[in-house]
């Protein structure tokens, strides 16, 4: 049995602190479903402890981000949108959690669409990665994203890994114009697997240990741009502004 079940609400909270909180161990399992969840002033979602809720058709926006994962928790995301969020990425994985993301959109975001950091692994099925105005998925420390059959286009950036920072990607399609749409930081420690079925429109920045993964021989099909596009400059998303506790750098 769960400890709670919570449906059919607006949580629309004016302060600086998260919309909803679920922290606890593992029992701590309480359904939200059906809700509108907003924050003017933090993020919409913290999620921390060992806790694992359910989150389920759910419409998610917060200030600084949308939802964020942290310590051991396991969230089971179903049916959301994490949209609109001004200061922040949609979805943030710290520590060694492990969230995982099903038929989910995370779109129109003022900084990236998802950051993996710390040990985390974040698993996306079947989402919808769109319109955020920085990379979709970013990965560092020794983060980890598990991307299957998603669709990730129009940001500004598709999957992006730095230092030991990798991703399992399979049947996804990733189209993106005005940033490089895979990018693995050259001096990185990273070993990205990019599966069949996986479909690569557009620039791919990476060491020849990732590029040899893209090759039609392991079933990816990767369609080159004619020009490769230019990083972005430092504004917006990519201004340079120091905070070891939110976003990588």
């Amino acid at each position: 049995r769960r400890p709670c079940v919570i449906q059919n609400l607006d949580i629309d909270f004016t302060g600086f602190s998260e919309a909803v909180r679920v922290e606890g161990k593992p029992s701590c399992d309480p359904l939200i479903e059906h809700a509108w969840i907003g924050c003017s002033g933090d993020f919409g979602v913290v999620v921390a402890g060992e806790s694992a809720p359910t989150f389920r058709n759910c419409k998610i926006k917060g200030k600084r981000g949308g939802m964020r994962f942290m310590q051991d928790c396991a969230p089971d995301i179903v049916d959301c949108v994490v949209k609109d969020c001004e200061e922040g990425a949609g979805v943030y994985a710290y520590d060694r959690c492990t969230p995982h993301l099903r038929d989910c959109v995370i779109e129109n975001n003022d900084h990236e669409g998802a950051i993996v950091m710390n040990r985390a692994v974040m698993t996306l099925t079947k989402c919808h990665i769109r319109d955020n105005r920085a990379p979709a998925c970013e990965a560092t420390h020794e983060g980890k994203f598990i991307l299957d059959r998603c669709h990730v286009h129009e940001n500004v950036g598709g999957i992006w890994l730095w230092e030991k920072g990798t991703c399992d990607v399979r049947a996804t399609v990733v189209i993106e114009k005005t940033a490089p749409a895979v990018l693995c930081d050259p001096g990185a420690d990273t070993e990205p697997k990019f599966g069949r079925g996986t479909i690569i429109h557009g620039f791919v920045m990476a060491n020849d240990e990732a590029l040899a993964k893209l090759t039609p021989a392991r079933g990816v099909q990767w369609q080159k741009p004619e020009a490769a596009p230019s990083l972005p400059g430092e504004v917006g998303a990519f201004k340079f502004e120091y905070n070891m506790f939110t976003r990588k750098q």
